[in-house]
Formats: C-alpha cells, sequence, structure tokens
C-alpha cells in the first residue's frame, strides 16, 4: 500500500487488519517527565480515565510495555520488571515504548525486549525542549545506547519536525526501522501544536506524509506505517475506486477518549502467574 510495509510491532497484532484490540499492554505508571501537547496519556487522564499499573489483555501473544506513561521513569525497577517477563518465556515477542528519558538503562533494556521503540519526534535540541519540555540530549544518547531491536518511532509534524531525517542520519545509531506514524488529533493536540509550528493544511494529508516518508528513504532509513492505517486507506480506496489519487486523502480519525477496555489484571497478581 503506497509502497509502505507495517512494522514490526504490529505482528501477530489482532487490531492490525480490523476494528479490534491490539496487542496486550504491561502499564507501569502514567508519570513522565515531558509535556508533549499530542499525549494521549496526558489527555485521557485529564478526561478522567483510570490507568492502573497491570495487564490490559491476555496472557500471551506479543506484549507491549507501555502505552500510558513513559516506563523508564522507573529506573531499575523496570529492568527488573522485564528480566522476570523475560525468563517467564509467556510472551512471543516483547517491545518497549519509551522517549529515551533513562540513557543508562539503553544497554540493559535492549538485552530484555526484542523491540525497543524510540519515539522521536525531533533531535533538534530547541525544538526538542519546545515540543517536549525535556533534554533532546537523553534520547540521543539512549538512541545510541541501545544494541538491538532499535525502531525510531516518529509522529509526522509538518512544520516543526521536516528536518527529522537529516537530524536522524547524524546519530550514531542504526535503527532497524523508522515507524512513521499520523499525527492522532486527541482533545486539542492540532491547535497547541500549531502554535509551536504545526502546518494545520498538512499533517493529515496523505502525500504531504509519503514525501516525508521518501526524505527518509533517500537517506537510506527503512519505513514502516501503522498496520491498523494502511488498513483504513486500503478499504478507503476500495470504496472511493481506482481513479482517487490517495496522495489527496486526508486521515480524520475520530479518536475519542484512549481507554483500555481488555481484561485488567494488577501487577502483583501479572508478576505472580509469571512464576
Amino acid at each position: 500500500m503506497l509502497g509502505l510495509k507495517a512494522s514490526q510491532h504490529c505482528e501477530g497484532c489482532p487490531g492490525a487488519r480490523a476494528e479490534g484490540e491490539h496487542h496486550p499492554t504491561l502499564e507501569l505508571t502514567t508519570e513522565c517527565p515531558h509535556r508533549c501537547p499530542h499525549c494521549y496519556c496526558r489527555y485521557a487522564l485529564r478526561r478522567g480515565v483510570r490507568i492502573r499499573p497491570g495487564l490490559y489483555g491476555e496472557m500471551g501473544g506479543c506484549l507491549t510495555v507501555s502505552q500510558y506513561g513513559e516506563p523508564t521513569v522507573l529506573g531499575t525497577r523496570l529492568v527488573e520488571i522485564l528480566r522476570r517477563v523475560r525468563e517467564a518465556g509467556t510472551f512471543d515477542r516483547i517491545d518497549l515504548q519509551t522517549r529515551g528519558c533513562r540513557p543508562d538503562l539503553a544497554g540493559e533494556l535492549s538485552d530484555l525486549c526484542d523491540l525497543i521503540m524510540v519515539s522521536v519526534d525531533t533531535l533538534d535540541p530547541d525544538t526538542y525542549e519546545r515540543l517536549h519540555g525535556g533534554e533532546a540530549e537523553r534520547a540521543r544518547a539512549f538512541l545510541s545506547g541501545v544494541e538491538e531491536g532499535l525502531i525510531v518511532r516518529s509522529l509526522f509534524l509538518p512544520g516543526i519536525n521536516d528536518d527529522l531525517p537529516e537530524e536522524l542520519a547524524g546519530m550514531d545509531c542504526d535503527p532497524e526501522e523508522v515507524f512513521v506514524q499520523p499525527l492522532i488529533p486527541f482533545g486539542d493536540a492540532v491547535e497547541r501544536l500549531g502554535r509551536l509550528g504545526l502546518d494545520p493544511d498538512r499533517f493529515d494529508l496523505v502525500g504531504e506524509l509519503l514525501d516525508w516518508v521518501e526524505g527518509f528513504r533517500e537517506l537510506g532509513f527503512r519505513v514502516t506505517a501503522p498496520a491498523c492505517w494502511l488498513d483504513s486507506l486500503e478499504r478507503a480506496l476500495r470504496e472511493l475506486g481506482e481513479e482517487v489519487d490517495p496522495r489527496w486523502l486526508r486521515y480524520a480519525p475520530e479518536p475519542g477518549v484512549p481507554r483500555p477496555r481488555r481484561r485488567f489484571v494488577p501487577l502483583d497478581e501479572f508478576l505472580a502467574r509469571l512464576e
């Protein structure tokens, strides 16, 4: 579809080809040192969603750690938990999502996880501070410290991160893929990002995202996208007909409030089941 393939992270995901639940997720915290305007965890918390530490989903398949909060704020506790999960062998794959706040943990985490998905929307120090309220140097150090299974996970924010391909090419890291994702406009994210430079006419246009993708490819990166997003585009094109140019389609989700809806197992009980 559009010359893009799905990310490794999407392999084995029940929600990849239809509307449905995604991988089971292990939630450990809602804390995060960043203040990203587009963060769905912060938006969910503001809307009264309660996210408790534990497993959401089944004890099997591919595990994502985590969808809410920044897991590395737990420090060595995160390493201990992941070691227990790895040694139990319950899950086919362990995927960690992080902004790389703790570069000192990068080596240990890459030993324990199959995929380390580092969310990188910019590596420019000034833009990073304005967008995330954190230090780009920490993300840079984390990227350099991941030894295997590195995926750079990037949101398309035109007007803000157009230069990310060049910034990433200047890094001392070798990601297996750059996992590009369209912006999901939770709450007033578009308005808040607009104050930081987001182009409101480009962020949801498929052709603009594909041009950004081409910038990564020209620099030698393998680029992927979410399977569920590709699936939605494929279904839209089947309905609209072959004469429609997909580059002029706009991605217009109705995200609602992101809340976990799967069966919940508290963290202590989850860890006990691993014994």
